[in-house]
């Protein structure tokens, strides 16, 4: 039988090593979301497409929280959605030039 004392020193180390444990599994997995949605975030800034940046870090975030795999799949998925965001090629042009933005103007004014 255990004195009295001795339980009484086991219990909160163990109980305290779980919490322990459970703020370093906390840690890692918000350490690697964030190095993993970055990447494509970080992509689409770079080619001026912000939005498809934030969206491929959407798409990196569930697989950078799986327990597992998580540093490995995430960082799969943000090559990928990296990649992908290279590729799409980004419009310099306007849509309408200056002459037609000022026809369309006068036309709709009655001139």
């Amino acid at each position: 039988m255990l004195p009295l004392v001795a339980l009484i020193a086991i219990v909160p180390a163990a109980l305290f090593a779980s919490v322990g444990m459970d703020l370093l599994l906390i840690g890692w997995i918000s350490l690697t979301v964030i190095i993993c949605a970055a990447i494509p975030l970080l992509t689409g800034m770079q080619k001026g497409m912000v939005g498809l940046g934030i969206v491929g870090g959407l798409i990196t975030i569930p697989f950078a929280v799986i327990p597992g795999l998580g540093c490995i799949s995430g960082l799969i998925a943000a090559t990928a959605c990296s990649i992908v965001i290279q590729i799409i090629p980004r419009f310099e042009k306007p849509l309408l030039s200056q002459a037609e933005i000022e026809a369309e103007t006068r036309r709709m004014r009655g001139y």
